[in-house]
């Protein structure tokens, strides 16, 4: 099981093209543990995004990936859906859209 936790002020940023790659390693790291509980921390909401099309594109199970922020946890499903979007969570491109609109 992969834990990815979402915190976008104290953790390291990943440059927009590099968010696949870094995804790709996380689930690298899953496929070769499936024993254990693997846990990542990013302050990348695109690196979240590409973890939820590794899932659409069948490179990495549902059930083995599931989100964190704050308190809550989410998981995803086989359309790359989560089970629940918290206020706060990956919401910055929104804020500034909204602002632009």
């Amino acid at each position: 099981m992969i834990t990815v936790t979402y915190d976008p002020h104290y953790s390291p940023a990943v440059p927009d093209g590099s968010t696949m790659m870094v995804a790709e390693h996380m689930v690298q790291q899953g496929n070769e543990n499936p024993e254990h509980n693997l846990e990542f921390t990013t302050g990348t909401g695109l690196v979240i995004d590409a973890l939820r099309v590794l899932v659409v594109t069948g490179k990495f199970p549902p059930d083995q990936i599931q989100f964190m922020y704050k308190d809550q946890m989410m998981m995803v499903d086989e359309n790359g859906r989560l089970d629940a979007w918290p206020h706060g969570f990956h919401d910055y491109t929104e804020k500034y859209l909204m602002q632009l609109l």
